[in-house]
């Protein structure tokens, strides 16, 4: 008697390359109702806008170098992430 499944192993499943993961994070209640109040403005979600406004912040060198400079990460710093602007796209 052959048992269905036994020995076959899982199929493996591949990753997509557009995966999304999901971050999670807390804010005021100000900054909640500003969010809200700017994502209607703009006529989308919350979710949508807070996603756009992430992917342009991590996309401009002086945001990364200034959030850095503000946490005390030194220039001699081994973590000190240094963006390179390659073609239009910021990469670190």
């Amino acid at each position: 008697m052959k048992v269905r499944g036994v020995g076959q192993g899982a199929p493996v499943r591949n990753t997509r390359s557009d995966k999304k993961e999901r971050v999670q994070s807390y804010v005021s209640s100000d900054d909640k109702q500003k969010l809200n109040r700017l994502a209607r403005s703009c006529n989308t979600t919350e979710s949508e806008l807070v996603n756009e406004v992430l992917s342009y912040f991590l996309n401009h060198p002086d945001f990364i170098n200034w959030i850095q400079d503000r946490h005390g990460v030194t220039k001699e710093d081994p973590f000190r992430i240094v963006p390179i602007n390659d073609e239009g796209k910021l990469i670190y």
